[in-house]
């Protein structure tokens, strides 16, 4: 379901901003009115163009790579003085084994399963701002553009509402970043708290390979 939003999201956003330059804001409504089918095969059209140029990950990588090293840097701080994984360290801090411990803990572990839903929620909105930022960027560059080819004053509008929506996209994606370590955290803790032997055995396999 999650992976269905964050093809629709950037696919209804993009076809949001391009038809008033097609249609001008009045015909807005006339032209969403009895083309539905029509329209959301174009939204998942831009949708996919949108996913393959990776737009997203232009905005989003930084606080991926936020997120990431938080879990992994708590994950492996107890294990600093381990014989087998001390010593490798920084190599699995590296790479990805260390991520691919922790999903397979929270997938296979129920309360840990439980507390992913609050976190798959927030990550929806941590994918979605980034979309916000992407798309109107762009299309503040796409709007002048249109006017001076089509002379159409409404599109000044939408080129504020853009200029807003990307600038309010910023502290939100802040908070939103910020909100996601903490989740992490608490998967971490208990991680640590119930889980230690399992995550040791796991990271020691991982070590050796």
């Amino acid at each position: 379901m999650l992976k269905t939003l964050r093809l629709l999201i950037p696919g209804v956003i993009i076809v949001l901003a391009v038809l008033p330059i097609i249609y001008g804001a009045s015909g807005l409504g006339t032209v969403i009115q009895g083309n539905e089918t029509f329209l959301w095969v174009v939204v998942l059209a831009a949708g996919g163009a949108y996913y393959i140029f990776d737009l997203r990950g232009k905005f989003m990588r930084a606080s991926v790579w936020a997120i990431n090293d938080r879990i992994i840097s708590t994950l492996l701080e107890p294990f600093d003085g381990h014989p087998v994984i001390g010593p490798v360290k920084a190599k699995l801090a590296a790479g990805r084994k260390v991520m691919n411990i922790f999903y397979y803990l929270v997938d296979n572990d129920k309360s840990l399963s439980e507390r992913a839903k609050s976190v798959y929620l927030n990550g929806l909105l941590l994918s979605t701002l980034p979309d916000v930022r992407a798309i109107t960027i762009i299309f503040m560059i796409v709007y002048p553009i249109a006017f001076f080819l089509t002379n159409n004053v409404y599109l000044w509008v939408f080129f504020g509402v853009a200029v807003i929506l990307h600038l309010a996209a910023i502290p939100m994606m802040q908070e939103v970043t910020r909100k996601h370590v903490q989740l992490g955290e608490e998967q971490t803790e208990f991680i640590l708290q119930f889980k230690r032997d399992e995550l040791e055995n796991r990271l020691i396999e991982a070590a050796q390979r």
